[in-house]
């Protein structure tokens, strides 16, 4: 049979779940960071934790593994950019995936070492496959 994703597995194949993808957010509190955290936690395979700000952030990964940061657009450009450049010399093997509001913005992310830059009214699909590296 075939499904919507393709051919179905043959009986007694084991399906393999998404692996495992731990994720920090990087958001000012406030309803936006509550819609993407629902966003990330919806994730196959997504374990999250969201911190406040660039600060919270470096503390958190100076003692804790994270797969991918993600950075709210909500957060001040001149904080983003140094976040960006710490992770990138601290943690170079963490994805760094940075939402955008405007096209100034995206400009300007393009230039760092993120390693994905996206509009903030991506579909949870695209925001996925950047944090995974797709």
């Amino acid at each position: 049979a075939v499904g919507p994703g393709g051919p179905a597995p043959e009986a007694g194949t084991p399906v393999r779940p998404y692996q495992e993808l731990t994720i920090v957010l990087v958001s000012p509190p406030g309803i936006t960071r509550d819609i993407l955290l629902s966003i990330l936690q919806s994730l196959p395979g997504a374990i999250v934790f969201d911190v406040d700000g660039s600060v919270c952030a470096c503390n958190y990964l100076e003692v804790n593994h994270a797969d991918a940061v993600l950075i709210d657009a909500r957060i001040p450009l001149q904080e983003r950019l140094a976040l960006i450049g710490r992770l990138k010399r601290d943690c170079p093997t963490v994805r760094v995936v940075v939402l955008v509001s405007t096209s100034r913005e995206r400009e300007v992310a393009q230039d760092t070492q993120a390693d994905a830059v996206l509009p903030s009214d991506s579909f949870p699909e695209e925001l996925a496959s950047a944090l995974r590296g797709m």
